[in-house]
């Protein structure tokens, strides 16, 4: 069976807090269980950031149940790849700690396009500040493999 990771980044149409986010962590386990997906959360900003990884209908799946989502507005497909392995099979979902993802560190990762408005650059590279800010994360304790990943 195929693997296929997806990277988004959407806007929050409210605020976020520790407690908010940890709920939509319990359920996103569950369900992530259940379908066969693991993946990776963050919150900064008002934006959300995830990456899922598993089969490519069960990925297709939730992204369209994310889409349909009142907590989101403006998702933006980063990238969608087939890929080997997964980066974190153990993690059903985890929530990078959100004092880990400043603002400042990921403005790193937007093109300004002027007016205003910037797009999001070089989904590479964001995950991978994604997967180092994941040495700290809420949940059951599990580290990612030493070091940056590179994909």
């Amino acid at each position: 069976m195929g693997l296929f990771r997806l990277l988004y980044v959407s806007r929050a149409t409210t605020p976020q807090n520790y407690a908010t986010l940890t709920d939509l962590l319990r359920v996103a386990c569950e369900r992530n269980e259940q379908s066969g997906l693991t993946g990776l959360l963050g919150y900064a900003d008002g934006q959300f950031f995830q990456c899922l990884e598993g089969p490519r209908a069960a990925v297709n799946q939730t992204l369209g149940r994310i889409v349909r989502d009142s907590r989101h507005t403006d998702v933006v497909l980063l990238d969608g790849r087939v890929v080997f392995s997964r980066l974190f099979p153990d993690w059903g979902m985890k929530l990078i700690d959100p004092e880990t993802l400043s603002p400042e560190c990921l403005r790193g990762y937007l093109a300004e396009l002027g007016e205003g408005a910037s797009i999001w650059t070089d989904a590479d590279k964001l995950l991978n500040h994604l997967l180092r800010a994941a040495a700290t994360v809420v949940g059951p304790a599990a580290t990612p493999a030493a070091g940056v990943i590179a994909l």
